[in-house]
């Protein structure tokens, strides 16, 4: 096929003048007003995140934005370089844009507005880098909006030769603020917008953040089993999601995107390695007990676990320590990005209390890490877990704008005195005067210790 036939059909909008409404979702995740408002930014905008995460229906959603506030169909040009017809022509994006000019713009490049091209999964081009620091020194007026499943990737190269030319914005899946907008129930999450976690009184705040208990569980309870992955919505029975998983994500993440990209030789270990840690959901490990637990050499490991972490697949936490040399010396706390792909891999097809509470942990976690990744409405620096010599342990170390707040997860309804001495200990030992246990249901202050429904913490931590 010639570049132009392909360039036309898959930017339907020179003819149409519209985003065909099958590319689009009605609801927009968090991240675009951010990205739409660095559309006029002149650096280059990298959407980065996981396989299925939505960054394409993204760029889909700013095509669309672009149109309805006057910019001319033909000035925006979008092309995948996963798409095997782009992979069959020499120099892609030198081909592309030089059809695009000469057949669609017409004009020469200087004389032109603002043009905005859309790259989507750009690290299957080889050099991409070079090619966009290229364009961008010529000051061409072209505004580059690309995408990756890789940050490891993306940010070496963009570091190598786009130092100062580029900014990344990173999607996770959904959290559960999220989950419950697209489940079109925005009405739920009314009461959290305004809520300070340092600032909640439980007994003049508690028929307010309660009142939608019955139904925030049951969607919670769904969250936990299904992830945040958005083409839950549509799929709904718990097995076919979960095909879809392993076959979408996981394989094609595994055996395609990291394979290809890294040129791994035994990609099977890669799998292993990722049932591992959702098998072992939220433990701390080293390096040596994992290679040693499935028989793969530690610096094998080590660069699979860098592998895994670059596609988001699995996040980590490291100790909580002032001393740098400490945190990189000890041991990591791994756990599963999303709760569905961990279900999925373990062939959990309904939540049993025995496998929940690491499970509600490490969604805990991953909704932290997407609030500590957005910063517009919280400023999270860091997210750790502690361990000492005397096995004190606290799930969770949140630095908040540099306020130390421990977090432990007890997914239960009653909590006892045996179930906060590690928290005590470390309020004592860092003279901190604020704690937080996430419960079930149970919503009480405990002296300087607040117990609250995780449901609720994670509508007040992502409002």
């Amino acid at each position: 096929m010639e570049p132009l036939r392909y360039l036309q059909e898959v930017n339907e909008w020179w003819t149409s003048g519209s985003v065909n409404p099958v590319l689009l979702q009605k609801l927009h995740r968090d991240e675009f007003n951010e990205l739409a408002e660095l559309l006029e930014a002149d650096r280059i905008t990298a959407i980065i995140g996981p396989q299925r995460v939505g960054k394409t229906t993204l760029m889909y959603q700013l095509i669309d934005h672009l149109l309805g506030t006057g910019t001319k169909k033909e000035h925006i040009l979008f092309a995948s370089m996963d798409d095997p017809l782009v992979k069959m022509m020499d120099e892609p994006l030198k081909t592309i844009l030089d059809e695009y000019l000469e057949k669609v713009v017409k004009k020469p490049i200087r004389d032109i507005g603002k043009l905005y091209v859309f790259i989507d999964e750009i690290h299957f081009l080889a050099d991409w880098n070079l090619w966009l620091k290229r364009y961008f020194d010529l000051k061409y007026n072209i505004k580059f909006i690309i995408s990756s499943s890789s940050a490891t990737h993306l940010l070496k190269y963009s570091r190598e030769s786009l130092v100062g030319r580029i900014s990344e914005i990173k999607i996770l899946p959904l959290n559960f603020k999220e989950f419950i907008k697209f489940k079109g129930r925005t009405e739920l999450l009314e009461p959290y917008g305004d809520k300070d976690i340092f600032k909640i009184d439980v007994n003049s705040d508690k028929f307010e953040l309660t009142k939608f208990q019955n139904e925030l569980v049951l969607y919670f309870n769904e969250y936990l089993l299904s992830g945040g992955y958005p083409e839950y919505h549509p799929a709904k029975d718990i097995r076919l999601w979960q095909d879809i998983l392993i076959a979408d994500v996981v394989e094609k993440t595994i055996y395609r995107d990291i394979a290809v990209l890294y040129q791994i030789k035994n990609p099977q270990y890669l799998e292993k390695i990722f049932t591992y840690i959702a098998q072992n959901n939220c433990q701390t490990a080293s390096y040596n007990r994992i290679a040693q637990a499935l028989s793969i050499s530690t610096d094998t490991v080590i660069n699979m676990i860098d592998y895994l972490e670059s596609t988001h697949l699995i996040g980590s936490l490291p100790i909580f320590s002032k001393n740098v040399k400490k945190q990189i010396r000890s041991n990591r706390k791994f756990f599963v990005i999303d709760s569905g792909l961990s279900n999925a891999l373990l062939k959990n097809r309904s939540l049993m209390d025995e496998n929940s509470g690491l499970l509600v942990e490490s969604v805990v976690n991953s909704n932290l890490l997407t609030a500590k990744e957005f910063r517009r409405f919280l400023d999270i620096r860091n997210i750790s877990y502690f361990t000492d010599k005397q096995k004190h342990e606290v799930d969770i170390v949140l630095d908040i704008d540099g306020k130390i707040v421990p977090v432990e997860v007890k997914y239960q309804n009653n909590i006892y005195d045996h179930d906060l001495k590690n928290l005590h200990y470390f309020l004592d030992a860092q003279s901190l005067d604020f704690g937080v246990v996430v419960t079930r249901n149970l919503f009480e202050m405990r002296k300087n210790i607040l117990c609250i429904p995780v449901w609720m913490f994670l509508l007040i931590f992502t409002a």
